[in-house]
């Protein structure tokens, strides 16, 4: 089976691009970022693929619509989990 996790975080952040003619590399750079890569990581121990963080929940614009509840971990950090169509457990 393949797994997968994504974490979504709010926040200021910075695009950079570097290089020149021949290779371009864009970058993002930031708290949000680094938040976002944070909840990403945690998905591997919770049961929920998808973690937002509590500053993207609040900036939903319809969040009933969402199947997701806040959820605080062992590792201490508040966030919401989302549980996805076809996901084991999802009604």
């Amino acid at each position: 089976m393949l797994g997968m996790g994504i974490g979504i975080a709010s926040g200021p952040l910075q695009f950079a691009v570097l290089g020149g003619e021949d290779r371009l590399q864009c970058d993002l750079m930031g708290p949000a970022v680094i938040h976002a890569t944070e909840l990403e990581s945690l998905t591997r121990h919770r049961p929920s693929q998808l973690l937002l963080s509590l500053a993207t929940h609040d900036a939903l614009r319809e969040p009933a619509r969402w199947s997701m509840r806040r959820s605080t971990g062992q590792d201490g950090v508040d966030c919401m989990e989302v549980t996805l169509r076809g996901q084991a457990g999802a009604a």
